[in-house]
């Protein structure tokens, strides 16, 4: 009974311990998508639209109009006087008085945004709203760079729904094969012992006892298996194997299961014991 029993035991912890690898392998490759989106925003986080325009009373309506949309990170005006004073003192021009009188500069507003919630929509209706403030204003922004990153964020964005959408089914699925394999062979181990307690009850042993040493191997092979994975994460995080604990949800799902597997086969065996 004990050889069984402790059969039962490796099994369970194999399949466990691959059951986590699984989880694991899923969480890194969502992560690494997710990182991958982080990073793709953060390059185009810091490439702002500038906006050319006359009219600095518009630019500065337009700031209080858009700044606190969720896709602006932050705005800045700056004046054709600012704008002189800063290429004068860039590129040390000593006739500045000339220069502000030969050309007439336009006033800027830089744009930075957070790209993640910057989309084509949130793009056309700041457009809109530019071109309402000033038709002449001079837009410049690198569409091409936006284009290419919001279609390769697109696509991980889909990975990574689609992986967040399959883990449930598939997550129910593996737990359905898992109960159904560990009860049969729950059933089958305990059946070759029928004989032996049917023995002990004709000799005056406690009827009860079977009962009892079921559900004490039921809690172990429940807690045994899950505490030693749970124990093999942290190892393998402390050795730097892996960066990150696996949900703790998950174990309690396992334990779950494996509890399950047990009443179902106490259930089917019935009153053999």
């Amino acid at each position: 009974m004990k050889r069984y029993g402790f059969l039962l035991f490796l099994i369970i912890f194999l399949i466990v311990s691959c059951w986590n690898t699984g989880h694991l392998f899923y969480q890194q490759q969502l992560q690494k998508w997710e990182q991958e989106v982080e990073d793709y925003y953060s390059n185009l986080s810091v490439i702002p639209m500038v906006i050319f325009s006359e009219k600095a009373a518009g630019l500065k309506a337009l700031k209080k109009t858009i700044i606190n949309e969720e896709y602006i990170h932050s705005i800045e005006i700056e004046t054709n006087t600012e704008v002189v004073e800063k290429l004068i003192e860039k590129y040390h021009l000593q006739e500045a008085e000339l220069l502000k009188e030969k050309y007439s500069l336009p006033h800027v507003m830089t744009i930075f945004f957070d790209t993640s919630a910057f989309d084509a929509a949130s793009k056309q209706r700041i457009t809109q709203l530019i071109l309402a403030m000033d038709e002449n204003a001079d837009i410049n922004y690198n569409e091409n760079l936006w284009q290419e990153i919001r279609g390769k964020t697109a696509d991980l964005k889909n990975k990574i729904h689609f992986l967040q959408q399959i883990l449930l089914p598939i997550q129910i699925g593996i737990s359905l094969l898992f109960i159904l394999f560990i009860t049969f062979l729950w059933v089958n181990f305990a059946n070759k012992n029928n004989s032996y307690w049917h023995v002990f009850r004709k000799a005056g042993g406690n009827p009860k006892l079977r009962n009892i040493k079921f559900y004490s191997l039921l809690t172990m092979l429940t807690l045994l298996p899950v505490l030693l994975n749970l124990v093999l994460n942290f190892w393998a995080i402390e050795q730097g194997y892996i960066t990150n604990l696996l949900p703790l949800k998950w174990f309690v799902w396992e334990a779950i299961a494996i509890m399950i597997s047990g009443l179902l086969a106490r259930s089917i065996i019935g009153e053999k014991f």
